[in-house]
């Protein structure tokens, strides 16, 4: 009995080490490094301009409140408009995933071309996560992006806006 009760508090005691997986919100708790601050510098575009013939060419960028964590790893997801997988990107680099690039201290760049146009998804929704292991430290709102060019004689897209909004949470 001694024996079975010992066997039991280490297998407890092992288990608490090891996250399950975050049901619901985040926490918003984890340290800085995992905190999404924002983004900024996103654009989905035909190129070359003017369009409507070109590529569908996807940049995005966001920032995290402080430089990444070795124990953290960072997502980005983007689906079409039936909520179908487009891409998942990460880093550090998972196997099946494509690749987040840190391309500043506390800023990760992601560029995807969609294909030739017409053809490519013309919006798209992006959502961002970071997670310690198997636990939901920071998420992010989904937004949409609609293809853009810069041909204001043509209706196919709309004409690509100036500025960007934010990210924040």
């Amino acid at each position: 009995m001694k024996r079975m009760t010992s066997l039991a508090f280490a297998i407890m005691l092992i288990a608490s080490f090891f996250p399950s997986p975050a049901a619901g919100a985040a926490d918003n708790q984890g340290p800085a490094c995992t905190n999404i601050q924002g983004r900024g510098g996103t654009i989905y575009k035909v190129t070359p301009d003017p369009g409507p013939n070109g590529i569908a060419t996807f940049h995005f960028e966001f920032f995290i409140a402080d430089t990444p964590c070795a124990f953290a790893t960072y997502y980005l997801y983007v689906t079409d408009s039936a909520g179908a997988p487009l891409a998942t990107a990460t880093y550090p680099a998972t196997p099946g995933n494509e690749t987040l690039t840190l391309c500043g201290p506390t800023k990760f760049c992601y560029d995807k071309s969609f294909g030739t146009t017409p053809g490519a998804p013309t919006p798209i929704f992006v959502s961002g996560a970071s997670f310690i292991q198997s636990h939901l430290a920071d998420s992010t709102p989904t937004l949409d992006y609609v293809l853009c060019d810069a041909n204001t004689s043509d209706a196919t897209y709309p004409d690509c806006p100036v500025g960007d909004n934010s990210w924040d949470q």
